[in-house]
């Protein structure tokens, strides 16, 4: 574990603490890595013991945006406790449980379809999953209309002799006007899912999909209802399906890609 850092001096606690002083001094706030991104971040490190510090970058840059919104977020937010705005959180908290689970579950599903498919293919796959994508502070931003950093849900690769490796990431974003017109209003903001594939240029590392999207470019839950999805296919089609359908639009999408067909939609 000594040796994943991107930094030459060997010492990780002396380069973090360089790299925020020098970020300071740009008149940026210091960057913090959550939790929920360890596994990536190691990841991003282990890169760069190759040679390769993109992923490290991109990475500190998406934290420094997420560190400029949370100054943005303190701002906003008044002095002292107040009993209602603590009540409200307590239900925002049981709202994304509820977020976070169905995401869990989604990617659970379409794992074991996946695997089941791979036994009798003989294609492989690899799948990442990056614990709670979403925090209470963003998940709260997003319910208020605002945008925040995008957040990993979990990476998908699949590849077969002769066949060129698709991948996607599946991260959590700010919902389209598309995908909120299909709801209540009450219940417009929130989160959603979006995907990305790996960009050819490079930087970023990653590029939002829409026609290159599994089957959906976007879901969504309805508020409290875990099998309730929202969605919004390649066509540009909003509709509600079952968790086991979402499932298996996805399932179906990857594997036209995979194959090269059209997934059917």
């Amino acid at each position: 574990m000594a040796h994943i850092h991107p930094f030459t001096d060997g010492n990780g606690r002396t380069s973090r603490a360089i790299t925020t002083l020098e970020l300071i001094r740009a008149g940026f706030p210091p960057v913090i890595f959550r939790k929920k991104e360890r596994a990536r971040y190691l990841k991003s490190l282990a890169e760069s013991d190759e040679g390769d510090i993109g992923s490290f970058l991109e990475l500190v840059c998406e934290r420094l945006d997420g560190a400029l919104l949370g100054l943005e977020r303190s701002a906003r937010k008044k002095q002292g406790y107040d009993r209602d705005i603590a009540e409200l959180r307590k239900l925002q908290a049981r709202s994304l449980a509820i977020w976070n689970t169905s995401v869990r579950l989604l990617f659970e599903m379409l794992l074991a379809r996946l695997e089941r498919r791979a036994a009798g293919v003989g294609f492989r796959i690899t799948a990442e999953l990056f614990m709670d994508s979403l925090d209470l502070e963003d998940y709260v931003e997003l319910c208020s209309g605002n945008p925040i950093s995008r957040s990993w849900c979990f990476r998908l690769d699949l590849s077969g002799p002769g066949i060129p490796t698709v991948s996607r990431l599946a991260w959590v974003g700010f919902r389209t006007h598309e995908l909120r017109a299909a709801l209540p209003s009450r219940d417009s903001f929130g989160p959603a899912l979006f995907w990305s594939s790996p960009n050819p240029d490079k930087y970023p590392r990653w590029k939002r999909e829409v026609e290159g999207a599994p089957g959906l470019v976007e879901a969504t839950i309805r508020e409290g209802d875990g099998n309730a999805w929202i969605v919004r296919d390649t066509a540009g089609r909003v509709y509600e399906l079952g968790l086991a359908e979402v499932v298996d639009r996805i399932e179906k999408g990857m594997m036209s890609l995979l194959l090269g067909a059209p997934d059917g939609g």
